[in-house]
């Protein structure tokens, strides 16, 4: 009973918070109340403030599309500061950066070209990887080999030994 009372606090929480943010972009003519899922992957994916995507998210249960988000804003907007925000409330997991690279990807394949700011954007997400192996195979995916093997000297998590053992 308590568990049940304590999470549906949270709910209340969650609606609160996106109930006080309409209030604060009602002059914009910014709806965020009452949308369909279809609405809500379209505010999260184009606003540019990350805050208040997230309390949009939550909200809505949403948080995976957050990962779309930081694709479309810092990758292909360059919006460091939404960037930086994403990184200092949320993990930059493998997950996300897998599902990032594998949306550019997607991307590129639908015959768009390639960005070199995108490019440099997507290098700084990958930085952000814990797992050497995950690293080379994602770097690799986009062609990205000799930028990583330079790179490997800088990061943290690379035994020197384990550049000579590695075949690409």
């Amino acid at each position: 009973m308590k568990e049940d009372c304590v999470k549906q606090a949270e709910i209340c929480i969650k609606k609160a918070r996106l109930v006080a943010l309409q209030i604060k972009i009602l002059s914009t003519g910014i709806q965020i109340v009452n949308l369909n899922q279809t609405l809500v992957t379209k505010f999260l994916t184009e606003h540019a403030k990350f805050w208040e995507a997230y309390i949009v998210a939550e909200a809505y249960d949403r948080m995976t599309d957050l990962s779309l988000a930081l694709f479309n804003q810092f990758v292909m907007n360059n919006n460091v500061k939404y960037f930086q925000d994403f990184k200092t409330y949320l993990t930059i997991n493998q997950n996300t950066v897998e599902e990032i690279v594998n949306r550019y990807k997607l991307w590129i394949s639908e015959g768009n070209s390639s960005e070199q700011q995108a490019i440099e954007n997507i290098k700084i997400l990958l930085k952000c990887c814990k797992d050497i192996s995950f690293f080379y195979r994602m770097s690799s995916s986009l062609e990205l080999t000799e930028w990583a093997l330079n790179e490997a000297s800088n990061l943290k998590f690379i035994p020197m030994n384990f550049l000579f053992n590695y075949s690409l």
